[in-house]
C-alpha cells in the first residue's frame, strides 16, 4: 500500500525509528506520528546517566527529525480509545484516522499512589531527570527503592554528584535480568563507592513529614531524605487500547512480524509495549530497552507497509554505565541456567556469565568486557541463522 496512510502512536524510540525506516526506503505515503510529551523525540538512555550528572544538557538529546512533506509530528496528543471498525484513534486533540496503525505508547514507571503523594519521584521522561538533578542539588542526602536498572544508575549518578545515597531493594538480587552472579558484583561496586545498600529490605511504608520523605523498611529502620526516586519496574501503556478487540497480554501480543493479534493485519506494535515470538525465546517476550525499541520500529512498520514480510529475530543487547564500570547483557539470560561464570582482576572488576537453555546459548552478560560482549552476539547470530534458521518471507 504505497499511498496508505501510516497512523503511529508514540513519538519515542520505535516510532521514531519507524518513520525515519520508512522515508529512507522510498516510502511515499503519509504518516502522522502522535507523541503524549511536548518535547520532539529524544534518546532516553543518557536521561539516568549524562543528564542526571549534570555531563550534558537535555536539548542535546533531542533526536534529528528529517523533513517530509508526508510526514507530520504532533505534540502533546494522547490516544485515549482505538476504534478499529472505523479505523479511529480518540485523542485528547479529537480523532485521527489511519490506513494502517503502528503502537509503539511504551511504558509507565510503576508508583504505589501512596508513594506519588508524599512525594517519591521516577525517571522515565526528559522532564523526570531534570528535576531529579534539580532536587539533588538542594539536599545532602537521596533514597532509591528498587536496583535494577534505572535505581542502579540513578543512585550511581546521585553518587557521583556527591550525595549520600541508600540504596533499597526488596529481592536478592541487583540488576536481576543480569544475573545473580554479575549482580553481586554490582551491589560491590556500589557499596565500595559509599552508597549504603539496603539488600533484601522491603518498603513497608512511604510518608510525607515537612521537606523530607521518609522510607520505612521491613527490618525497623526508617530512612529520611527530600529527595527519593523510585526505579520498581514499568507497566505498558495499553489502558487505552481496551475493549479494541486487541489481545493484551502485559503488553499487546503480537504474531512473529509484529503484527497485533487481533488487529486484522493494519495494526503492527513495537517497543516496551510489544509481546511477540522471538526464535531464542521459549515463550513471547516484552523487552524494555532503547535499541530493541528502535530495531522493533523498523521492522514493524515494513510489516505494514510492504507485501512480503519476515519474522523480527533481533537479538537484545544493551549496556549500562555504573560509576567507571559497564555491564551488558546480551539475548535472554532470564530464560537460561547459567553455564559458565569468570571473574577476573583483583578488584573483580572483570566477568562473563554465560547462559543456556537446552544445551544452547541463549543470553550472555559481561562486567567490563565489550569484546565477550560482541562475541557473544555473533555467537546468538549463527545460531539463529543455523539450528533456529526461519527466514523464509511470507506474502502479506
Amino acid at each position: 500500500m504505497p499511498d496508505a496512510h501510516l497512523l503511529i502512536v508514540g513519538a519515542s524510540a520505535a516510532g521514531h525509528a519507524a518513520e525515519q525506516s520508512l522515508r529512507q526506503r522510498g516510502h511515499e505515503g503519509s504518516i502522522t506520528i502522535l507523541g503524549a510529551e511536548i518535547h520532539k523525540p529524544y534518546s532516553r538512555p543518557p536521561l539516568s546517566k549524562d543528564i542526571l550528572t549534570g555531563e550534558i544538557e537535555p536539548e542535546s538529546v533531542a533526536l534529528d527529525l528529517q523533513p517530509h512533506a508526508g510526514t507530520t509530528w504532533r505534540f502533546g496528543v494522547e490516544a485515549l480509545r482505538l476504534d478499529l471498525s472505523d479505523r479511529r484513534v480518540q485523542t485528547n486533540a479529537g480523532p485521527v484516522g489511519f490506513d494502517r496503525l503502528l503502537i509503539a505508547t511504551g511504558a509507565a514507571p510503576r508508583l504505589p499512589e501512596a508513594w506519588r503523594a508524599a512525594g517519591v519521584r521516577v525517571l522515565r521522561t526528559v522532564d523526570d531527570a531534570v528535576a531529579v538533578r534539580e532536587a539533588s542539588v538542594h539536599t545532602r542526602d537521596a533514597i532509591v527503592i528498587g536496583a535494577g536498572f534505572i535505581g542502579t544508575e540513578v543512585a550511581a549518578g546521585l553518587r557521583e554528584r556527591g550525595l549520600r545515597v541508600d540504596l533499597v531493594e526488596a529481592g536478592a538480587d541487583f540488576l536481576a535480568p543480569a544475573g545473580r552472579e554479575i549482580g553481586r558484583l554490582i551491589a560491590e561496586l556500589h557499596e565500595a563507592a559509599g552508597v549504603v545498600v539496603h539488600q533484601g529490605r522491603a518498603v513497608t511504608a512511604v510518608e510525607r513529614h515537612g521537606v523530607n520523605i521518609v522510607v520505612m523498611l521491613d527490618d525497623g529502620t526508617a530512612l529520611t531524605s527530600p529527595l527519593v526516586v523510585a526505579g520498581i519496574g514499568v507497566d505498558p501503556r495499553v489502558k487505552w487500547l481496551e475493549g479494541s478487540g486487541l489481545t493484551l497480554d502485559d503488553g499487546v501480543l503480537c504474531d512473529e512480524h509484529l503484527l497485533a493479534e487481533g488487529g486484522g493485519g493494519i495494526v503492527a506494535v513495537a517497543g516496551d509495549v510489544a509481546r511477540a515470538p522471538h526464535p531464542l525465546a521459549p515463550d513471547t517476550v516484552r523487552v524494555e530497552h532503547w535499541g530493541w525499541a528502535r530495531a522493533q520500529g523498523e521492522h514493524a512498520a515494513r510489516s505494514l507497509m510492504s507485501d512480503r514480510r519476515r519474522r523480527f529475530e533481533a537479538i537484545p543487547s544493551f549496556a549500562s554505565a555504573q560509576f567507571d564500570s559497564r555491564v551488558q547483557v546480551v539475548g535472554f539470560p532470564q530464560f537460561g541456567e547459567l553455564s559458565h561464570f569468570e571473574c577476573t582482576g583483583e578488584k573483580r572488576q572483570k566477568a562473563v556469565a554465560r547462559y543456556e537453555r537446552g544445551g544452547q546459548l541463549i543470553g550472555f552478560v559481561s562486567l567490563n568486557n565489550a569484546r565477550a560482549g560482541r562475541d557473544a552476539q555473533t555467537a546468538l547470530a549463527a545460531i539463529i541463522e543455523g539450528p533456529l534458521s526461519g527466514r523464509s518471507e511470507v506474502p502479506a
